[in-house]
């Protein structure tokens, strides 16, 4: 069936194929062929599910020099992050679910291993790897609770898929009822915790981050990132209330998607802020707020936060990453859905590290409390790095286990 709803798709696209440009022929499967004997294949959706593979990066890399990496993503913003990320990996936009797609990436890629991050549940390419010879795992796997039950309305499907999964590395408890509901054996299922805590901050002191931005030295910096179309409003109507009470507050607002940067520079206009653009240049000019209108700076610029919200959070997208602040020992505020990050944003309500918000006068009260505490704020930035120590390691302990199992490492094809 799911094979019959593709069809029509590949056809298509097929025949428009002298007009395609490389987006679209990336989409077609038709991509650069790695150089070695061991190629390991990374499949993410976007930015996010990037940054939690990037310790596992590391560890092949280190530990494998001479196998190749390649990275696909679903998105065109992933891709350009990818090659900012990882600029000597070759990225690409993952082929259409479609037999013949996948079948031509495949045959020019020739993976030795795919590893799907998070959530891709792919059904052809999955089938397609191990008929080529892959062996598929999935790190870093989680399932909301929609996504749960919108898989489960198709469950024989993506049980037949799940079986043909080598190793699935969850991030909850949870994730892993949830896999298995789905059809995951759960002989195959490890339960690992979040890759997201395995970020390295960036090896750079604050004050060249300061620099860097054109931050100024005597305010105090609030750090609003990732915030959601939904939550614009409220997030400005909370950094209103907190300049009315702290008039030496500073704020940096990263939009989730970067063409809303102008959207949020209105809005704060409106309310009678100054504003200054990423891309209006390096020169601070006694504003009241600088918007990144700029991919992948957000966790750089988490570096200066006094003080830190994470937004899709405060709408039902299910959050972001809430570790990338608390890494550097920014206290971190957040909205009730979290689903996506419900274990980060529990260890950091539960050691003092971060609070969680109901609305934006909540938001605006929580800010403004932290804020003028210094005390407070100090020892919630200390906690928040605690917890990210001490969920450090995931990236690891799964290649580890992985050299064990002989798919990755020097035993890769010796089981």
């Amino acid at each position: 069936m799911y094979r019959l709803l593709t069809f029509p798709v590949s056809i298509s696209l097929s025949l428009l194929r002298p007009l395609l440009n490389e987006e679209f022929t990336e989409r077609l499967g038709e991509v650069t062929s790695p150089e070695a004997s061991v190629v390991y294949w990374f499949h993410c959706a976007s930015v996010g599910e990037l940054s939690a593979i990037s310790g596992l990066l590391s560890e092949i890399r280190r530990r494998e020099p001479e196998s190749a990496v390649v990275i696909s993503t679903m998105t065109r913003t992933g891709k350009d992050q990818a090659k900012k990320l990882f600029p000597r990996i070759p990225s690409f936009l993952a082929p259409l679910d479609s037999s013949r797609f996948v079948r031509t990436a495949l045959s020019r890629i020739k993976p030795s291993v795919l590893v799907i991050a998070e959530t891709e549940i792919w059904p052809n390419l999955i089938r397609l790897a191990v008929e080529s010879g892959a062996e598929v795992i999935m790190v870093n796997a989680r399932l909301s609770t929609g996504s749960l039950n919108r898989y489960l309305l198709f469950r024989p499907l993506f049980t037949g898929v799940l079986k043909k999964v080598e190793w699935l590395f969850v991030q909850t408890e949870a994730d892993r009822v949830g896999f298995e509901r789905l059809g995951a054996e759960s002989s195959r299922v490890t339960v690992t915790g979040g890759m997201k805590s395995d970020l390295d901050a960036p090896s750079v002191p604050r004050d060249s981050v300061r620099e860097e931005f054109s931050l100024p030295d005597e305010r105090k910096i609030v750090v609003a990132g990732s915030v959601r179309p939904e939550e614009e409003k409220e997030v400005i109507e909370a950094l209103e209330v907190v300049r009315g009470r702290h008039p030496s507050a500073y704020f940096v607002v990263a939009p989730r998607h970067v063409q809303r940067a102008q959207s949020i520079a209105s809005l704060a206009e409106d309310s009678g802020m100054r504003v200054r653009l990423r891309s209006d240049g390096n020169c601070y000019r006694d504003e009241d707020m600088l918007i990144l209108d700029t991919i992948g700076e957000l966790a750089r610029v988490y570096g200066c936060a006094h003080l830190s919200f994470v937004g899709g959070s405060l709408r039902s997208y299910g959050g972001h990453n809430l570790l990338e602040p608390a890494m550097w020992g920014s206290p971190v505020l957040f909205g009730k859905y979290t689903d996506n990050c419900d274990e980060e944003a529990r260890a950091l309500i539960r050691q003092n590290g971060g609070m969680r918000v109901d609305g934006w006068r909540d938001l605006a009260s929580k800010l403004s409390l932290v804020l003028e505490d210094d005390g407070l704020r100090d020892e919630m930035g200390r906690n928040a790095r605690e917890v990210v120590r001490e969920r450090s390691g995931v990236s690891h302990r799964i290649y580890e286990d992985l050299c064990q199992k002989k798919i990755l490492g020097a035993g890769h094809g010796n089981r």
